[in-house]
């Protein structure tokens, strides 16, 4: 269920970066009217296909959201986990894999993975073609058979990993055009309210 809410709260943070960028990067660069732009889609429609020339987080964004972009397959696995096969559907029977990594001749340690499917747009199209199956119990045990014997996926913590670096890296240079003015978190005992108590274990 943590998977599925960080795919959630990871667009919720694309759609905020990208009505960012939409109002306070390309409006002012190429006074571009974005004030109700609101989400990537919406970034893509009314501002990207706007946007010709050297611009490179313009196409930064391009890549990002085009076919195979890290944006566009980030949305695709939240639709998948949300509204083609809902994680919370699976009840007790969520799915991971335990593989045992050999460090030495005399050591060894746990591996859990979460596996993910490679194309989850592949999977949202077919189940909204109805040529998946109907009930969710033959989908699941389809799924954890095809897991087991080897089918391809990735690892759900490794791709958290690797698209929370990406937003990291996003944020980070819309960051430099923000017309707030960075400054320092800076905490007195003015910001303490009540009393603070330390506890020993």
């Amino acid at each position: 269920m943590a998977v599925q809410s960080y795919l959630v709260d990871a667009c919720i943070l694309r759609d905020y970066l990208s009505e960012f960028a939409a109002i306070f990067v390309f409006g002012r660069r190429y006074d571009i009217d974005s004030e109700r732009i609101s989400t990537v889609g919406g970034l893509i429609k009314k501002v990207l296909s706007r946007i010709d020339g050297d611009d490179p987080l313009a196409e930064g964004f391009k890549n990002a959201t085009g076919e195979g972009g890290w944006l566009k397959v980030l949305g695709e696995y939240r639709d998948l986990v949300v509204h083609s096969a809902p994680l919370a559907h699976a009840e007790m029977k969520l799915h991971a894999v335990i593989d045992i990594l050999q460090i030495d001749a005399e050591g060894a340690i746990l591996l859990i993975r979460i596996p993910l499917p490679i194309d989850p747009q592949a999977i949202s199209a077919n189940r909204a073609s109805r040529g998946h199956f109907s009930d969710f119990e033959e989908q699941f045990e389809k799924f954890a058979k095809a897991v087991s014997e080897g089918v391809s996926t990735i690892d759900a913590m490794t791709y958290i990993m690797e698209v929370h670096g990406e937003l990291a890296s996003l944020a980070t240079k819309l960051s430099t055009e923000s017309p707030i003015a960075y400054q320092d978190i800076v905490l007195t005992e003015s910001d303490i309210i009540g009393s603070i108590k330390v506890i020993k274990e």
